[in-house]
């Protein structure tokens, strides 16, 4: 349910005349709406909306907002690392 309200606040800050008009600013938002589908299972989506941003960010020339679109795809492409990530329980001693 959160999720679907931070997709629809994304979709109506996309509509921003100042967001239209700003390519970091439209960046971000490809890459928010993206990671929220990515949470959602929507991977292909996920990775087409990773695209939008890169595109975006490489026009504005935003080398972290560039960072962030190409670390989304991947993790839109790896199923949003859930089933990668584990818990590591023991350290052993120094």
């Amino acid at each position: 349910a959160e999720l679907s309200k931070a997709l629809e606040m994304v979709d109506s800050a996309m509509r921003l005349p100042s967001v239209c008009k700003d390519l970091f600013y439209r960046s971000e938002c490809s890459f928010l709406k993206g990671t929220c589908l990515m949470y959602q299972g929507k991977l292909q989506q996920a990775e087409m909306y990773a695209q939008y941003a890169r595109e975006e960010a490489q026009k504005s020339g935003n080398e972290k907002q560039i960072f962030k679109a190409e670390l989304l795809s991947v993790m839109a492409r790896m199923s949003g690392w859930l089933q990668y990530f584990f818990l590591y329980t023991g350290y052993p001693d120094s």
